[in-house]
C-alpha cells in the first residue's frame, strides 16, 4: 500500500495543482517534503522497531500511518499539505524495516533456529545457483 501512496500523489499532480493552487516550486516542496524525511527517518524507524519489537512495531506504524492517510483527506491549503505528506514520509518509513525484521525472523525459524535472528543471506546474493543455504 504504501508504494501504492506514493504513486497516487504523482498521479494527481494536475489535480492537486489546481485544487490547492500550487506552482510547480510548491509541488516539489510538498514531494521532496516526503521524500527527505522518509529518507531521513526510515533508520530511526528500524531502531525504534528493534527497541519495541516487531508486533508493537507493526501496530504502532500501521496506527500512525492510517491516522496520517486520513489526515491528508481534511487539509484545504499548501501549508496543511505539505504538513501531511511530512507526516505521511514518517509514519511510512517503518515499512521498509518491518518487512525486513518479519522476513527475516521468518525465515530464521523456517530453518529450523530456536528463536528468531537474522540470517546470513550473502550466498543467496553473491552465489544465487547455490541453493544450499536456501530454506527448504
Amino acid at each position: 500500500m504504501n508504494y501504492l501512496d506514493r504513486s497516487v500523489v504523482a498521479a494527481l499532480a494536475p489535480t492537486l495543482k489546481a485544487n490547492f493552487h500550487l506552482d510547480n516550486t510548491q509541488y516539489g516542496y510538498v514531494i521532496s517534503a516526503f521524500s527527505l524525511v522518509y529518507a531521513f527517518t526510515a533508520p530511526l524507524a528500524g531502531l525504534f522497531i528493534d527497541w519495541v519489537g516487531l508486533n508493537m512495531g507493526t501496530a504502532i506504524a500501521v496506527t500512525l500511518w492510517s491516522c496520517a492517510g486520513a489526515a491528508r483527506g481534511f487539509v484545504g491549503s499548501f501549508p496543511g499539505l505539505l504538513a501531511s505528506q511530512t507526516a505521511l514520509g514518517t509514519c511510512e518509513a517503518a515499512g521498509i524495516p518491518l518487512f525486513g525484521k518479519a522476513n527475516a525472523m521468518y525465515w530464521s525459524l523456517a530453518k529450523g533456529l530456536s528463536e528468531p535472528r537474522p540470517i546470513k543471506s550473502e550466498s543467496a546474493w553473491v552465489w544465487p545457483w547455490d541453493r544450499s543455504s536456501w530454506p527448504r
